[in-house]
């Protein structure tokens, strides 16, 4: 059963497939050059959408996320910011 730790101690499950803490992440660049690429089926899309994007996981006990930037290397893991999550009312 692949599992991955979390600095806050919490292991990510990934056996459920698809796993609900798992995101693809990919750059803008690399989006456009998918719409620009020859249509065709849906398996050949997922398929080079798969080869350009990051496997991104996001901790559902503390909400890090967990980036994989290469696909065969560890994760970098991101702190969310308690200031952006909790942004102060606007008082007008």
């Amino acid at each position: 059963m692949p599992k991955i730790l979390c600095r806050c101690e919490n292991l990510i499950d990934l056996t459920p497939i698809p796993c609900p803490d798992g995101f693809e992440m990919i750059s803008e660049d690399e989006m456009n050059s998918l719409y620009s690429a020859p249509s065709g089926a849906a398996e050949d899309f997922i398929e080079r959408f798969r080869r350009v994007s990051q496997q991104v996981y996001k901790c559902p006990y503390c909400g890090r996320l967990l980036v994989f930037w290469n696909k065969d290397q560890k994760a970098t893991f991101y702190n969310l910011d308690p200031e952006a999550a909790n942004p102060p009312l606007d008082k007008t």
